[in-house]
């Protein structure tokens, strides 16, 4: 039987948690977890390091995934993107449509990031009022599940500066998606 390959595809939550080893643990040796997370990266174009023109995106493809769990939207909560929130449907569109193009033709379960915590760099009522719509709109358009990390990091306790999980919330973060996965 092959193995089937699952690309964690995200920003800094995905690169440095290590949610995607914990998944590989829970899944168990039918599954291959790649981790495609890239630090800082953002769905909006227009901005210093859209993940689409990172490296992370260009490993991602050539994983061939057959599933590709995208968890991206806190760093576009940033306030300095504030007049190109109205581009982030869009370009979210983009980038899945880039994903689902890979040769591998890879199943998307689209991840609503966790919470923010703080109104700092990064705002939580951006992430709330503007991120999370759009994330919730695009999904539907294309039909795809979501996976809701967000309601299951709800607690402050969970993270250790606001934004980044600790142990407990990377554990969380993990469940979420392996119980998101045997569903779908």
């Amino acid at each position: 039987m092959d193995k089937i390959k699952i690309a964690c595809i995200g920003d800094s939550i995905t690169e440095l948690s290590g949610y995607p080893e914990i998944a590989q643990q829970i899944l168990g040796i039918n599954y291959i977890i790649g981790n495609f997370g890239a630090s800082g990266t953002t769905v909006l174009f227009n901005s210093e390091y859209p993940y689409m023109y990172q490296e992370a995106f260009v490993e991602a493809k050539k994983f061939q995934p057959n599933i590709a769990v995208v968890m991206l939207g806190t760093n576009d909560a940033n306030r300095v993107f504030e007049d190109f929130q109205s581009d982030f449907v869009n370009d979210y569109l983009t980038l899945l449509s880039s994903i689902q193009a890979f040769d591998s033709n890879p199943k998307v379960l689209v991840a609503i990031p966790p919470h923010i915590f703080g109104e700092l760099l990064l705002s939580g009522k951006v992430f709330d009022k503007k991120i999370i719509p759009s994330i919730e709109k695009v999904a539907d358009q294309f039909g795809l599940p979501i996976i809701d990390v967000y309601s299951a990091m709800s607690k402050p306790e969970f993270f250790f500066d606001g934004v980044h999980p600790n142990g407990e919330g990377t554990r969380i973060i993990a469940n979420a998606i392996c119980n998101a996965i045997s569903r779908h």
